[in-house]
């Protein structure tokens, strides 16, 4: 099952990855 903190930080990791693809920048996790 997935538990709502698991789809709220789901969801604020694709965010912060479509940000960063936005800027060009390094895929998050990387830094």
């Amino acid at each position: 099952m997935v538990l709502p903190q698991d789809e709220s930080f789901m969801r604020l990791a694709i965010l912060q990855a479509q940000k960063a693809a936005a800027c060009n920048e390094v895929p998050v996790g990387a830094v």
